[in-house]
């Protein structure tokens, strides 16, 4: 069994439209913490790419009627249970 010392937190940011700058503390923090961006399905390829070269997950996920993340569909694409 894990200690809570042990326990990390995962962060998620829901971005639509990967606007998460490169100098975020995210970004930055990349591979060292569990992070992910959740942007909506059509976001820049390029910018994707760039934030997985800082170990950044990126998750593409549905978009929502007014054209955002989809935040139920983003929580059954995450990369870890969140149970």
């Amino acid at each position: 069994m894990r200690s809570p010392e042990d326990r990390k937190p995962l962060r998620i940011v829901l971005d639509s439209d990967l606007r998460l700058p490169l100098s975020a503390q995210l970004a930055a923090t990349g591979g060292k913490d569990s992070d992910a961006c959740h942007c909506g399905e059509g976001a820049a390829e390029e910018r994707a790419a760039r934030l997985r070269e800082v170990q950044v997950e990126v998750v593409h996920v549905p978009r929502n009627k007014t054209g955002r993340v989809d935040l139920t569909e983003g929580i059954k694409t995450s990369p870890v249970s969140m149970v």
